[in-house]
């Protein structure tokens, strides 16, 4: 680390060298001013009212030094005795809070540069004193979060490497749920480490203004570093408070971002990936103020990134849908109405039962979320017992979430004359949606007998005649509630239109540059291999042919 001379000055107009020349005294003043106060702290203490105390020694050498106002002071002189103090597990509470207060103030006045920011909270994350009480304890707990908060926030703090920040971040954390401390100390770890996300991603826009498309994933490290860390918060094997308090730390992360999440590819990737595996698991949770934070975080989630991560939404409302449909193991009665409450918010907003048929109605291989969940509704409108009397608050809140589906439907059926544009856009949409519906009726015609389902679609044009295989491939790749078992029969038929189709599939898979196991366990989850020996060795040569293929110069392994 190469000094920085606080003394130097770097005249560009006699204005500015003014200014400077005021904020280095300015900055000279203030540590002086600590470093008396400190060495009065230890004058009344006795262990370290000693002249022959290195530590001692080096706070008045400084002192002196900034005193003569002629010796230049680099910035690692002016840090060091404090670094030191805060790093003495002999250190008693009160000089060691002393001296983290001082360089709290060092950081908000900015007296110092990016190539210290990182000792300063390596050292700060070990700081070490010795115990006296539990009160004088917790105070300088405090201040060490204090500390913590004025790195993030430095201005310099762009210079943090991503091991700091985790490790920054692990220390809050580790306070927040160390049951020892008091009630005050632990809420106060959390209100930090939601302090420090929000100064961390708010700063996304500039960080981007500042790199290039290029280097923008360079930029992104320490903020990956830090979401895969808050993702380890919040997977099942954590405790239920452990992973209370991950959602609502993500969900910091998602509100600090806001749209401008969508430019940062990597972290939409964790989104896609580790947060919506953790949030489908937590959704099923037994403990209401897990399922209430996770259900706040796909909402944000929802709101800021629904066209990148439309299947995991999917599978989110499928989950949803089937925690309150399970009779076997139905929820509490709370985390019904809570859930419910969320599907019908979202039905009283106007753009989201179309977009929800737009999306995924109309879409292959998408499932129908309006219609499943229209019919969940309205079978929920009354209740389960008939003889009971009068409707409880399900039943109201379900009505209520179906008519507001109604509701919008007829607003838009009704409304003004549409555009030219618009009513293109309404004849693909039927024309998806028609097509979805034949595609159902031909899968349910393929698991009863797989070629009479081909000649079904063949016969109502979905399929082109002489038979396409690229189009018959891409129906059993894409298509939904086809049976795996039937698709393999199928595929290991003889003939030259179905030994076509079969090395159309094949190509449906991207094996370049994996493992031939990775490969073969890909190849296999899209169909079950059938029993005779005959069909299975064709279909084994045909993925082994396009396998080489892909990767001509890659050994198996």
């Amino acid at each position: 680390m190469e000094d920085v001379e606080l003394g130097a000055r770097k005249v560009i107009s006699p204005s500015i060298a003014r200014e400077t020349e005021v904020n280095i005294l300015f900055g000279l003043n203030i540590a002086q001013g600590e470093i008396q106060f400190i060495l009065t702290l230890i004058r009344l203490n006795k262990r370290w009212n000693q002249t022959d105390n290195p530590i001692v020694q080096d706070l008045r050498e400084l002192r002196e030094c900034l005193a003569s106002n002629n010796e230049k002071i680099g910035l690692k002189k002016l840090l060091e005795p404090f670094l030191d103090l805060i790093s003495a597990a002999q250190t008693v509470g009160p000089i060691t809070g002393a001296a983290l207060s001082s360089i709290t103030k060092f950081l908000s006045y900015e007296i110092m540069d990016e190539t210290n920011i990182n000792e300063v909270a390596e050292a700060i994350n070990n700081c070490k004193f010795e115990s006296t009480n539990t009160d004088n304890d917790e105070v300088v707990i405090l201040k060490i979060m204090q500390a913590l908060i004025a790195c993030v926030r430095y201005k310099a703090s762009g210079g943090l490497s991503k091991r700091t920040l985790v490790d920054i971040l692990t220390t809050l954390y580790k306070i927040s749920t160390n049951f020892r401390h008091s009630e005050l100390l632990r809420k106060s770890a959390e209100q930090s480490l939601i302090e420090i996300l929000q100064i961390l991603f708010i700063r996304l826009p500039s960080i981007r203004e500042q790199a290039s498309n290029q280097d923008l994933e360079k930029y992104c490290e320490s903020h990956k570093e830090v979401m895969e860390f808050l993702c380890s918060l919040i997977e099942p094997s954590s405790n239920s408070e452990v992973r209370a308090l991950g959602l609502t730390l993500v969900n910091v992360v998602i509100e600090s971002s806001g749209h401008e999440i969508v430019f940062w590819p990597s972290i939409v990737n964790i989104v896609k990936d580790r947060v919506f595996k953790c949030l489908i698991q937590n959704i099923r949770s037994q403990y209401f103020f897990i399922v209430a934070r996770a259900i706040r975080l796909f909402s944000n989630i929802f709101h800021l990134l629904k066209h990148q991560t439309k299947p995991q939404i999917e599978l989110f409302f499928q989950q949803i849908l089937f925690h309150l449909t399970n009779t076997q193991s139905p929820p509490q009665y709370e985390i019904y109405e809570t859930l419910l409450d969320f599907i019908v918010e979202l039905l009283h907003k106007p753009y989201f039962s179309a977009e929800l048929f737009a999306g995924y109605d109309s879409q292959l291989p998408s499932a129908n979320l309006l219609e499943t969940l229209a019919k969940f509704l309205s079978k929920n409108t009354s209740p389960p017992n008939r003889s009971q009397e009068g409707l409880t608050s399900i039943n109201l809140t379900s009505f209520d979430g179906f008519l507001a589906t109604i509701n919008h439907i007829s607003k838009r059926c009704s409304s003004q004359k549409m555009s030219t544009q618009e009513e293109l856009q309404a004849d693909d949409l039927r024309r998806r949606k028609q097509a979805k519906k034949s595609f159902a009726r031909g899968a349910e015609s393929f698991n009863n007998k797989p070629p009479k389902g081909i000649e079904y679609l063949q016969s109502i044009q979905v399929f082109s005649t002489p038979l396409d295989p690229k189009q018959v491939a891409q129906f059993l790749r894409n298509t939904p509630n086809l049976q795996k078992k039937k698709i393999g029969e199928y595929l290991g038929e003889p003939g030259e239109i179905v030994i076509q189709v079969m090395r159309e599939f094949v190509k449906l898979f991207d094996f370049r540059n994996q493992r031939i196991d990775q490969c073969l366990r890909m190849f296999l989850e899209a169909f079950r291999l059938p029993g005779e020996s005959q069909k299975i060795e064709r279909i084994i040569e045909t993925f082994s042919k396009h396998f080489f293929d892909s990767n001509p110069y890659s050994a198996l392994i």
